[in-house]
Parts: C-alpha cells; structure tokens; sequence
C-alpha cells in the first residue's frame, strides 16, 4: 500500500523496508571462465560448394571448423557479453566455364561477434553480428578441351592463367564476403533458435511454478562485471518478507557461487498449503506431488503398512520453519 501511495514520504517508506527487508534473497554469479568451459566444442562441418560466379560454375568442397567463446562487457545494470565465434575455412574448388577448368584451394579465416544482454524485459539479441576475416585462394591446376592439341592447348591455359592472376584480388574478395557472411548467419540462426529454447524453458519449469506459488520472481540486481555475471532475485510474494540480514561475502575466484537467504525456503513452504491442515500419509503424499508438480511415476511407492494410518495435523502459522544458524539448518516442524 505504501508503495503506491500517492505521498512521497509513503513511497520511500516502502523502498526503505524493500531495502532492508525485502531484499535479494537468492544471488547467483557465473564467471566468464565457467561460461566457456559450459560452451561445446563445435564439430568441424564439411559443405558443398555450387554456385555461379563471374559466369563460372565453380563446385568442391569446403570444411568449416569453429570455436566459440564468451567476452564480459562490464554493466551495472543489465548482463552484457558477446559470443565470438573464430573460424576457418578450407576449400577445394573447380570454375568451370566452356573451355577451361580452373583448379583451386582456398583458405580464409574469420571471428563474427554477436552481442548480447539480458535486463528485466528478457533476452535482448537485437544487435547485429559483426565480422572480420581474410581470404586467399591459389591456383593448384588450369586444364581446356584443347590440352590435345600442341601448342594450343597450352596457349589457352597460359591465357587463362593470366586471366586469373588479374582477377586473383577481387576473387579474393568475393570469397571473403562470403565465409563472413554464411558465418554471421549461422551464428544469427544458432543463437535465434538457443534463445527461444532458454526461455520456453525458463517460462515452462521456472516462471511458471513460481508464479503458480504466488512468488512473484523479481530481479533485484543484474550486473557484468570484467570477470563474471551477478543475478541477484527476489522470490517473495506482496505479503512477505525476504532477505533482511547481511549477505555473506563469497569468493571472488568462484567459478560459480549460489547463495539462498533461509526467506526463500520459507516463502516457498508457506505457499504449499499446509497451514492448519490435516493429512493422512497418502494425502499427504499426493498434495506434494500436485503443489510441486512432482511426477508422481517418480516417487516411490512405500509397501509398507505402517504408517498408512498416521495423521498428520500442521499448525495454523509456520507449520514448517527453516533457520540458518552458523554452520547448521534447523528444520522446525510444528
């Protein structure tokens, strides 16, 4: 109610007590050394060339092999990274017009970056990828129809392979705008298709049941720094509390470092839909099962008689209460 009060005393009012007693109460950082050991290693791909350039049909084959790595952009205020993605390409080609085959190998090198960034509104990766690269091709064989026939067969070839020469840079060229170009897009589409499978994902198996509990998962804190990324959330319904004691400090060359205030357990637990109910052990079992979304094809079956009869009657507040005192968890049933 303070909070959308219409008196500005009201209103810092409520960001005093959100700030110190609805605070982040689960804090996760990934650093970038992690992130890249998560990343796959990329097979290496062969391709089929076909194509028509300069009125040549040129055909082969071309090898791709790729790395991909993550750079930290530091940001206090959203996560901010870019895949780079480094390659190579090898190619062995034919340019076939009327007259003459032209035998080449090609080599080009290559790194398209494509950025990133996450903040409240989602998975933002609007930005266009960018490359550089360089490319080269050499002459390995000229063949003609006219090879047979002294002296002009090799007349041909020796005209061809002027011709070629001449047109060496701007062939050069072309090949490289076409490595990047193939690379930027495999990258766009690669990431187009991760990105809506994090997030169905993340809608289906984290959102979804939190919601269901009344949670109302809220990001308190994104941030990039130059050696990993911070998320600090707040999982708390409008009528509870969250994190309102001192965050420990962790260790700054963490490769990962998850850290959960005893708030979250809590306000999770109160939304189960124990409080002041009674249950006799199967009960019991299947309210678990449909408040957690557990399968119930997953749960063990007990064979065992005793017990079956047990009631189990939970108090009307706190029926379940968890503390995090020094080094211990103290599970507090009532």
């Amino acid at each position: 109610d303070l909070l959308w009060s219409d008196v500005a005393e009201d209103r810092a009012t409520a960001a005093v007590i959100d700030t110190h007693y609805r605070n982040a109460n689960f804090r996760l950082t990934v650093s970038g050394e992690f992130m890249n050991r998560l990343l796959p290693q990329l097979p290496m791909m062969a391709e089929p060339v076909s194509e028509t350039v300069k009125g040549a049909l040129v055909s082969g084959q071309s090898q791709v092999t790729n790395q991909i790595d993550v750079d930290l952009i530091p940001d206090p205020n959203r996560l901010n990274f870019e895949i780079k993605t480094q390659g190579q390409v090898m190619s062995d080609t034919m340019a076939r017009t009327k007259s003459v085959r032209v035998f080449n190998q090609g080599f080009a090198w290559f790194v398209v970056t494509k950025p990133i960034t996450v903040d409240r509104n989602g998975i933002d990766i609007s930005q266009n990828a960018y490359s550089v690269g360089r490319a080269q091709q050499k002459l390995v064989d000229i063949q003609s129809n006219a090879d047979n026939i002294p002296l002009v067969g090799s007349f041909i070839r020796r005209i061809a392979e002027s011709k070629v020469r001449e047109e060496t840079p701007e062939t050069n060229q072309l090949f490289r705008r076409k490595v990047v170009t193939q690379a930027e897009a495999r990258v766009e589409e690669t990431l187009a298709k991760q990105v809506v499978k994090v997030e169905t994902d993340a809608q289906k198996y984290l959102q979804q049941p939190l919601i269901a509990l009344e949670l109302d998962p809220e990001p308190v804190q994104l941030a990039t720094t130059e050696k990993q990324i911070i998320m600090r959330y707040r999982l708390a319904g409008r009528d509870q509390m969250a994190a309102n004691t001192s965050r420990p400090q962790d260790l700054p060359d963490s490769l990962v470092s998850v850290q959960v205030h005893q708030s979250l357990l809590n306000n999770a637990i109160a939304r189960i839909g124990l409080n002041g109910n009674t249950f006799n052990s199967e009960e019991l079992a299947e309210h678990l099962q449909k408040v957690l979304a557990l399968d119930p094809k997953t749960v063990e079956a007990d064979t065992d008689q005793r017990g079956r009869d047990a009631s189990f009657k939970f108090a009307d507040h706190d029926p379940i209460r968890i503390a995090f005192v020094e080094d211990h968890v103290n599970i507090t049933l009532n």
